[in-house]
């Protein structure tokens, strides 16, 4: 089994960014450890617990989230997505690789049961994702020919330019509705978190085999993470989506970053798959 578990939930207030890094656990920094294998204390091993913040009360914070559910022998697969127009979903390709059948998503809602629903009619994945690899993990679900009527708690994401630049010293927003840690069940409401962007030959360093385009987000010493469920949501630098929440080893754990698939490598791809799919 591949050591790498898909992404999946989260935490933090809207409170400034300035007054949550002064208390917020350290950046991942290499300074103490000089190769991957880094020795830790016993303590340290243990799976962390994810910390939590406010809960996304008001929809209209977020009105772009979808919450993904698909019952799969009995069981059900959650993940999240963000509406990119009134007939698409932006997701990881992950989440939707059993295909239509008993695949709904929710819109206008902070609850994971509940809004409106629409069973998903149609997806596409990119041509060159690797499930193994989580490679390419980008993907749309169409509920045509259902459409969704926008307003305040319903409303499509913003797409980055594909010349966007992300400091290296910025934080993401993520969010969703997956396990608060790595053993524990799904979060009913949505959550929601700042992260850190994490250098890319440090995270290369911290993680075997990560994937052309994508990025890090983490902490040095974890405690907060996507964890189980949280796959295909969103990342956002302020109100424009620039990542896709794709995979991690384990929920929180120090010296290992959450990957995010990068949306501004697949612009092209985007415009080209919204034409052919409604």
């Amino acid at each position: 089994m591949d050591p790498r578990r898909q992404k999946t939930t989260i935490r933090q207030t809207k409170a400034s960014m300035e007054k949550r890094a002064s208390r917020a656990p350290k950046r991942l920094d290499l300074r103490g450890a000089k190769q991957r294998g880094v020795e830790r204390g016993e303590g340290d091993l243990s799976p962390a617990t994810i910390k939590m913040y406010d809960d996304v009360e008001r929809v209209s914070w977020c009105p772009f989230m979808v919450s993904l559910k698909q019952n799969i022998k009995r069981r059900i697969k959650l993940c999240g997505g963000t509406i990119l127009t009134d007939t698409l979903t932006l997701t990881a390709a992950h989440c939707v690789i059993f295909g239509v059948t008993g695949l709904y998503l929710q819109f206008g809602s902070t609850y994971v049961f509940g809004g409106r629903m629409f069973e998903a009619t149609n997806i596409t994945l990119h041509n060159f994702f690797d499930r193994s690899a989580f490679a390419h993990d980008i993907g749309l679900v169409s509920i045509f020919p259902a459409k969704l009527s926008f307003g305040l708690n319903v409303l499509p994401v913003k797409l980055p330019k594909k010349n966007l630049d992300i400091e290296s010293t910025s934080w993401l927003r993520i969010y969703g509705w997956g396990a608060t840690s790595e053993h524990q069940s799904f979060s009913e409401i949505l959550l929601s978190t700042m992260m850190p962007l994490v250098d890319e030959k440090i995270c290369k360093s911290l993680l075997d085999n990560v994937p052309e385009n994508t990025f890090c987000l983490g902490y040095f010493d974890g405690h907060v993470d996507a964890c189980l469920g949280d796959s295909g949501g969103p990342a956002m630098l302020l109100d424009v989506q620039v990542g896709i929440t794709s995979f991690g080893e384990g929920c929180a754990l120090p010296l290992k970053p959450g990957v995010y698939t990068d949306v501004r490598k697949y612009i092209d791809w985007l415009h080209g798959a919204m034409k052919t799919l409604h």
